[in-house]
């Protein structure tokens, strides 16, 4: 029985820790960063497949 209470209280711990001010600060930082890190890194991508649409319907209104 004691090992199931040390288990409840465990999870009781998680979920307490996961409303705490600091790490929803910390997790929302967190979401920032990485949000504006893929952008930055996948903005050549987009332009290349920019290009390269704009030029393929180019070719096809010519034709």
């Amino acid at each position: 029985m004691q090992d199931r209470e040390k288990i409840e209280h465990i999870f009781i711990d998680i979920r307490s820790k996961k409303h705490d001010l600091s790490y929803r600060f910390i997790k929302r930082l967190f979401d920032i960063v990485a949000s504006i890190s893929a952008l930055l890194l996948l903005t050549p991508v987009f332009l290349i497949v920019t290009i390269a649409i704009k030029i393929s319907s180019q070719e096809k209104t010519r034709a």
